[in-house]
């Protein structure tokens, strides 16, 4: 499944290499000497995993399989552990080896008067299908992966076309090839009246926000209890938006939800500023005004509402010429959620169909950064890592990296916009950044496929064929479990679509 072209071209000159494992490889067993070895120059990552494999002492794949003189070690073999796939890096330019050696050096100007220094590393499998939901009555148009932050339990919540709203808890069974399954453990059907465009989750306590928005330009506040099973309103979204809400994203830390529209209206919530709302509909302040003009409250607003009222803390209107598509206030504060780097962050970032990403100072209510590219930004995802690392999706089927850490326009030129081709071939519908992997992100598109992205690499490491050919992906999340009995956090992707299915993707890292 892989789209890389790595296969070793005929033996010819040859040139020394080191080999030196990873740092981040946890198992320091696969590591072997550094020490300058010569290898053909026209070695490959198949050429080099089986001089990896060899000086580990396990199995090589031997191209003459029906070679009497080889079937003598043929028992040797059996009691060999079994072979491993690796990927490498050249460590003075930090690319991908993705051809021989050395025409990959010689692309990029690398010296061979001395050994090439390379960084090898367990090579990612291509993502397998693990598991899917039942079938729900509609498009699965969002999903969001959150974690409780108490019993670090893991839910993944999911919205649909027809306005319902789902939670799933991943659960492994008990079985030899510990297979995870997707049970719905809460359903509300009617959660909008239109079908839900974006969702965003939280962890709080014991229970887990749920924020949706819909084309029925409303915006709920859900909350889930996981030891009831319940789900319910609990916070409506008044003043902030008169068309479809398109994007949202929890700033954890500090209970803060941002917001767009297709009218390209910013607006961020605090959700500490909730209050009651009356069994009308309306918030606190406007109960109490009739509660003065009339000397006491009417019987009916002696008994208020569970509902609360949410008004903006901030609205901008007219942030983006077009409809705001993606939004984000960075993904470092999910990796340390109790920093005070996190505490005070204030910098989100939007994408929108005007072409423009932009960078906003929340506090200051300004916009720091303006990017304008040449395409519709469709969806757009920040660095788990790396603050400021941005990728979008595009309907001319591309992704595209970019680097906004900078502080003002004055400094724009330092950013960077790479683009990865091939890319897919229909509109990408959304790019998710690998929350374990600071080099890899995933996608998924109108072509029904899913393709996992190492960007030091402008070809995909893996396609993977997740719809039927008439259906198209609309959403993808990431998930980190921990799963057998050593209890180590496994990368999982979900994907929802057209064929109204959630479907579970088991990876490698």
């Amino acid at each position: 499944m892989s789209d890389s072209s790595d296969d070793d071209e005929p033996q010819g000159e040859q040139i020394r290499v080191s080999l030196t494992l990873a740092s981040e490889v946890t198992d320091r067993s696969l590591e072997i000497p550094s020490e300058a070895i010569a290898v053909p120059a026209s070695v490959g990552r198949k050429g080099l995993a089986a001089v990896i494999n060899h000086l580990l002492d396990r199995k090589v794949a031997e191209d003459n399989e029906n070679d009497d003189e080889n079937r003598s070690d043929s028992d040797d073999e059996d009691n060999k552990l079994p072979a491993l796939s690796f990927d490498f890096v050249l460590k003075d330019n930090n690319r991908l080896l993705r051809s021989g050696v050395e025409r990959e050096a010689r692309r990029y100007g690398l010296s061979l008067e001395k050994p090439l220094a390379i960084i090898y590393f367990p090579a990612q499998e291509a993502p397998e299908l693990q598991s899917e939901s039942e079938t729900v009555p509609d498009w699965i148009s969002c999903l969001s992966y959150t974690v409780t932050t108490s019993s670090e339990d893991a839910y993944l919540c999911a919205a649909a076309y027809d306005g319902s709203l789902r939670v799933y808890k991943p659960q492994e069974e008990h079985s030899e090839d510990k297979t995870v399954v997707l049970n719905p453990i809460a359903t509300t059907q009617a959660a909008h009246k239109g079908p839900i465009k974006s969702l965003a989750t939280m962890a709080d306590d014991n229970r887990i926000l749920l924020a949706s928005g819909s084309m029925d330009h409303t915006l709920f506040v859900h909350s889930f209890d996981p030891k009831s099973k319940s789900m319910k309103k609990q916070m409506k979204c008044h003043r902030g938006h008169k068309a479809a809400v398109g994007c949202l994203d929890f700033f954890g830390p500090t209970s803060v939800l941002a917001s767009g529209d297709w009218d390209g209206t910013l607006a961020v919530w605090n959700l500490k500023d909730a209050t009651d709302m009356d069994e009308e509909g309306e918030g606190q302040a406007s109960k109490k005004a009739k509660m003065d003009k009339k000397g006491k409250g009417s019987k009916s607003n002696k008994v208020s509402s569970k509902m609360l009222s949410l008004t903006p803390q901030v609205t901008l209107l007219k942030a983006h010429a077009s409809q705001i598509s993606g939004i984000s206030w960075g993904n470092l504060h999910k990796r340390n959620k109790t920093g005070t780097e996190a505490q005070n962050h204030h910098t989100l970032v939007t994408g929108s169909w005007d072409h423009s990403i932009k960078v906003w100072d929340m506090e200051r209510q300004e916009n720091v950064l303006s990017l304008n590219g040449s395409r519709v930004v469709a969806c757009l995802d920040t660095s788990h890592h790396s603050e400021g690392i941005v990728a979008t999706g595009h309907p001319d089927c591309s992704i595209r990296l970019w680097d906004v850490r900078t502080a003002s326009q004055e400094n724009s030129m330092a950013v960077s916009d790479k683009t990865f081709r091939p890319s897919h071939k229909a509109w990408v519908s959304s790019v998710q950044w690998s929350p374990d992997n600071p080099y890899q992100l995933a996608s998924t598109s109108h072509d029904g496929t899913v393709k996992v992205w190492d960007i030091r690499s402008p070809l995909p490491l893996h396609t993977v064929r997740a719809l039927g050919k008439t259906d198209k992906g609309l959403c993808l999340t990431y998930g980190l479990y921990a799963t057998g009995n050593d209890k180590e956090n496994r990368a999982s992707i979900f994907l929802g679509g057209t064929d109204c299915v959630v479907k579970h993707f088991n990876t490698n890292g």
